[in-house]
């Protein structure tokens, strides 16, 4: 990322973690029905999803099928970037299990959303609408790919982009 666009994802983490520690209570109260709790939980998870999509929060893995779109030339810009954590389970996290760590100051949004919950791999469209059947009982960020029989292979971003731009020069 650029300075300028470090400097937007930070302020928008830090407002997005300013959200949850007032929702979080709510959340955690007796006052939530499961369905009040679903909404808070794909609310919070979606705005995870937007709020960046820096080639920097890229993990570096890449399933065989989509490798084989950037030898044929498309670039890994037009991939789908398949964020490991489900929507769901990110808002679930962060309204829970993260809360306390939250407001102990022992963690922060951006730290988790760096390491974490806007951390994704490169995927094609069919995989993506496969993982997401494998993601509704999530435990880990691998198991969705085994199960769905992806297989994923280490590819810098950099090593993505020359390659797709190899194949543009030859063909």
């Amino acid at each position: 990322m650029n300075p300028k666009q470090a400097k937007a994802f930070k302020e928008r983490c830090d407002f997005l973690q300013k959200i949850i520690m007032k929702l979080a209570p709510l959340y955690n109260s007796n006052q939530c029905n499961k369905k009040q709790k679903a909404l808070m939980e794909i609310t919070i998870g979606a705005t995870i999803f937007y709020l960046t999509s820096s080639k920097d929060l890229y993990t570096g893995q890449i399933s065989t099928a989509a490798l084989k779109l950037v030898e044929e030339g498309t670039p890994p810009g037009k991939l789908v970037k398949e964020h490991r954590f489900p929507r769901k389970e990110a808002g679930i996290n962060l309204l829970s299990k993260h809360y306390n760590q939250l407001k102990a100051k022992s963690t922060t949004l951006y730290k988790l959303a760096t390491s974490d919950y806007c951390k994704y791999n490169l995927v094609t469209k069919e995989e993506n609408v496969l993982l997401k059947k494998h993601q509704k009982n999530f435990r880990d960020v691998q198991t969705p790919y085994t199960e769905a029989k992806i297989v994923l292979k280490d590819k810098s971003y950099e090593e993505l982009t020359a390659l797709s731009k190899l194949k543009k020069k030859k063909g």
